[in-house]
């Protein structure tokens, strides 16, 4: 888990350029991915690379539909740069060998989540319903900025590359 605290200043780094330019430089997802894969192929060497790929056939279906939702919708295949930043899917590749896959889609879902509570805030507060610009990567990297920190801190058993203790979780949250 002490590889989630490496990360943190390329978090910080990509929370304020988002913040603050609605952009971010290349080179932060390339080294949060680099950073995630090498940790990744040092403790799990044989299923890094099938977490990479089915983590990255997640995002991919996420793409598709993405694309033909704006189709359906606007009549236009094109969703990077007018309704997605390029940025924010180069960030989201840059998670994928950061967790095993189902804590991938569970963490995800959950940034997702939290990006949207946040952007309809920033709305409601900003009051501009037209051209309204959410930091997507941003809101991402500080999901799970936080989501590292309170891990570390608490000394949780969860680890992102493993996926027993969220089975273990879900199985009891079942039971009950």
């Amino acid at each position: 888990m002490e590889y989630t605290l490496f990360s943190i200043p390329f978090l910080l780094a990509v929370i304020y350029q988002d913040f603050k330019s609605r952009t971010i430089s290349v080179f932060l997802p390339i080294i949060i991915f680099l950073l995630f894969f090498g940790v990744g192929f040092y403790q799990i060497r044989e299923s890094i690379f099938s977490n990479l790929l089915i983590n990255f056939l997640f995002l991919l279906l996420q793409w598709i539909l993405l694309k033909f939702y704006f189709y359906f919708r606007y009549r236009q295949f094109v969703i990077a740069d007018r309704f997605i930043g390029r940025g924010d899917f180069i960030f989201f590749i840059a998670l994928t060998p950061a967790f095993s896959v189902i804590n991938f889609l569970f963490l995800f879902v959950g940034a997702l989540v939290f990006s949207l509570i946040n952007g309809l805030i920033y709305i409601l507060k900003t009051k501009q319903l037209k051209s309204t610009e959410i930091p997507l990567a941003g809101l991402f990297a500080m999901y799970f900025l936080v989501i590292f920190l309170v891990n570390s801190f608490l000394n949780s058993p969860f680890h992102p590359l493993n996926d027993d203790r969220l089975i273990h979780f879900l199985n009891l949250w079942k039971t009950m």
